[in-house]
């Protein structure tokens, strides 16, 4: 396991997994790990998980990702994005994430730094295809 501090406190954990790795972080003000996604480093993608009941930001509809994570990235290129109730898959290039978000930083409730990014430029990058949808399903699977 390796461990990676940010600037605000919180501790990234990477988890040796088949092809890859898992992705935690640690907020400062809590005890706890929280899943940020799988990377596969082989593809070169992470992929993360959306509830929207959980993680949409109702005033913006938007959906918040960890601003260090996505600058900092060695091993990933591409994030595709399961978001949960629709089982839509979207596939979104990092860069591209950095350029098209909006910062916001809840300091107060000890989160960390993160870029937003609207329902609306997301649906662009929706997977439609049935057999890439599958292949990237699978390969999600294969980091557990």
């Amino acid at each position: 396991m390796k461990l990676i501090k940010d600037n605000a406190g919180n501790v990234m954990l990477l988890e040796n997994c088949r092809d890859g790795f898992n992705l935690f972080i640690r907020l400062s003000t809590e005890r706890h790990r929280r899943l940020v996604g799988r990377v596969n480093s082989k593809n070169r993608r992470i992929h993360i998980d959306r509830d929207p009941a959980k993680h949409l930001l109702n005033k913006a509809n938007a959906y918040g990702f960890n601003h260090h994570i996505l600058s900092n990235a060695k091993t990933f290129d591409s994030i595709i994005m399961h978001e949960a109730g629709t089982g839509k898959l979207y596939q979104m290039d990092r860069n591209e994430m950095l350029s098209a978000g909006d910062f916001l930083f809840f300091k107060q409730q000890g989160f960390e730094k993160q870029i937003f990014l609207k329902r609306e430029w997301i649906a662009q990058y929706q997977i439609i295809q049935p057999e890439k949808i599958k292949q990237m399903i699978a390969e999600k699977r294969l980091g557990i």
